[in-house]
């Protein structure tokens, strides 16, 4: 069956379009309809693969032609159904273990199960429901894991603009929140109100970016402190690290600066600001904040990898393997000046079986400490 408006169908659209919003009204409290076609930032996202800002993630690359021609996945497509879930607070929050957490910083999209899946159960409990209003369609759910221009569907679905950290952004939603879709043969009538850019001259995320990764709507994973914690499996440039500041797993500072964050959520929403540019964390730090930061992590660098695997099991933190949670913990080491575990750090640095970027790392540590 077709929805689209038509004058001779206008009764049973209206029907129609009620009944739609019923079904996703239930599960989502923000939603639009964007059309299946070539997305408006294609030449953007063309570029910026092109210039191999996109690191080593090749399966961007990859999915290119899809993302190009959404109807490639299914002939049958025609409009995508664009949800946002907010991520913060959490809506399924997970205990990872630590006792320091507002010194040892993770992602705040990472502090709960893994959206991965309950989101998409929730798309896909809404696609039973359409399947019974109209069991003739097709319907496809992804969550930042299918070959679509996520934000580019948002943004003609009316759930934001691209802000200059590359986010979406909503003038009463912010940034924080998850993007689904549906993807549906359905011939549903798009949104026809798109949101305006409102990041006017403000360049705040620009300027906070600790490692120089954002320019206006650009980002170059190569710099950035998310794609270099969370997808890099190597070493880490040392002038890059040394800027990571408390960020063990991913990063949020060009959206705990941002002003439309700030007007949701208050101005120190994700805690004190120490972890911006130039800022030395390591001073000012309680006897108890630093014993905990300690144990912490001394937790991580002499766990075995299956008990680190296990540890984060149902979080987004297993997108990062062991070694690379051990890496990351080592430039908490470094940057908090954690000497206390120098010992910790020699055994990474001296166990030939230890990973090489991690190894390495180790090394670089224990080079900074006797510097000092």
């Amino acid at each position: 069956m077709s929805i689209s408006k038509t004058n001779q169908e206008k009764s049973l659209l209206s029907h129609a379009e009620k009944e739609l919003s019923f079904i996703l009204d239930r599960q989502f409290k923000h939603y639009g309809i964007a059309p299946l076609s070539r997305p408006v930032s294609m030449d953007v996202y063309e570029e910026w693969i092109a210039d191999g800002k996109h690191a080593s993630m090749d399966f961007l690359k990859e999915h290119l032609p899809k993302k190009q021609t959404p109807q490639s996945i299914d002939k049958s497509l025609k409009t995508c159904i664009a949800v946002s879930v907010d991520y913060f607070p959490h809506p399924k929050p997970m205990d990872l273990g630590f006792k320091a957490l507002d010194k040892i910083k993770v992602g705040a999209y990472a502090l709960g199960e893994d959206y991965h899946h309950w989101l998409k159960e929730k798309l896909d409990r809404c696609i039973e429901d359409l399947k019974l209003k109209w069991p003739e369609e097709s319907f496809m759910a992804f969550t930042d894991s299918g070959p679509v221009l996520e934000r580019d569907l948002a943004y003609q679905a009316g759930l934001g603009w691209v802000g200059k950290n590359t986010c979406l952004i909503h003038p009463k939603q912010g940034s924080m929140f998850f993007i689904g879709e549906i993807l549906t043969s359905l011939d549903l009538e798009t949104s026809s109100d798109l949101v305006p850019d409102r990041c006017g001259t403000c360049t705040r995320c620009i300027d906070a970016c600790p490692t120089d990764a954002l320019e206006e709507r650009d980002l170059d994973a190569r710099k950035c402190i998310s794609y270099l914690s969370i997808e890099h499996k190597g070493v880490v440039d040392n002038s890059l690290a040394d800027n990571f500041g408390p960020w063990f797993y991913g990063c949020d500072i060009c959206q705990a600066v941002c002003p439309w964050n700030e007007k949701k959520y208050g101005k120190d929403f994700l805690g004190d600001k120490s972890f911006l540019k130039g800022e030395d964390i390591s001073s000012d730090l309680s006897v108890e904040d630093r014993m905990g930061l300690i144990e912490d992590i001394r937790g991580i660098l002499n766990s075995s990898n299956k008990a680190l695997t296990r540890r984060f099991r149902g979080s987004p933190m297993t997108r990062a393997n062991p070694n690379m949670h051990k890496r990351n913990a080592l430039f908490l080491v470094k940057n908090y000046k954690l000497i206390e575990l120098e010992s910790e750090v020699k055994a990474l640095a001296e166990t030939d079986s230890t990973a090489e970027y991690l190894q390495s790392t180790a090394i670089w540590v224990l080079q900074k400490f006797n510097e000092k």
